[in-house]
This record gives structure tokens, C-alpha cells and sequence, in this order.
């Protein structure tokens, strides 16, 4: 029964990402990860190379779990956040809060990032709330 469960959640995982990474064409990286950063699914845009190793994703990960729980602090106050952007030189990257894990999306600069939070609100926040 826990395997079922634990298979299930995976599967759910990965089809979060697979939805999300077609969405639209400037989101270049989805990953589901744990409220400490430890990735569970991921789907990167085809023919995309990587800006960063694998170290440095892990630690730009574990910095994004530690933002998007420290505003979870402020929930019962101000209100669940929608979605945290942290805008860089290079890219921009919206955080989720999806149940219990985070979900950290790079896109283009060029992206619009208002329309994309809408469709993954949209398309995947019920996904976590079945």
C-alpha cells in the first residue's frame, strides 16, 4: 500500500512537470522538489543546455525551498502566495508552493511571466489537491 501511494506521487510529480514544461515555449526548466530543495521530478525543454552544473543546481534549488518556506511563515497574516519570481541578469524563475513540495520553473526573459503563473496555477495547483 505505501509503494502504491509512493509510485502514485511520483507519477503525479512527472506529470506536473510534463504539463508545465508545454505550457509555453520560454520555460526552459520545472522541477518538483522537497521544502529542502532535494529534487523529485524534473523536465528540462528540449535541445536546452544547462546553465549551471549540477552542484550549483542543487544549491540555487535549496535556496528557492528556503525562500518559498520562510513566506509559508506568513500564510495565516497575509495570505497563501501565489508564487514567488525571482528575476536575474540571465532568466526568470517563478516558485510554487504545490502541497507539500515547491516547484521552481526557469523561463526566458521575454517570457510572459504573469500568463505563465496563471496557467500553472490553473493546470497544475489541482493536481496537488486530489
Amino acid at each position: 500500500m505505501v509503494l502504491g501511494k509512493l509510485t502514485y506521487m511520483m507519477e503525479q510529480r512527472e506529470s506536473v512537470c510534463d504539463k508545465v514544461i508545454k505550457l509555453d515555449p520560454t520555460i526552459r526548466f520545472v522541477v518538483a522538489v522537497t521544502d529542502n530543495g532535494r529534487p523529485l521530478a524534473s523536465r528540462i525543454r528540449d535541445g536546452l543546455v544547462p546553465m549551471m552544473d549540477e552542484k550549483d543546481s542543487e544549491v540555487v534549488l535549496t535556496e528557492a525551498a528556503l525562500i518559498a518556506r520562510m513566506h509559508r511563515d506568513f500564510d495565516t497574516k497575509l495570505g497563501k502566495v501565489n508564487y514567488i519570481l525571482i528575476k536575474r541578469e540571465k532568466i526568470a524563475i517563478l516558485v510554487f508552493s504545490l502541497g507539500q513540495d515547491i516547484l521552481y520553473v526557469s523561463c526566458d526573459l521575454d517570457s510572459n511571466l504573469s500568463r505563465i503563473a496563471a496557467k500553472i496555477a490553473k493546470n497544475c495547483e489541482a493536481s496537488y489537491n486530489t
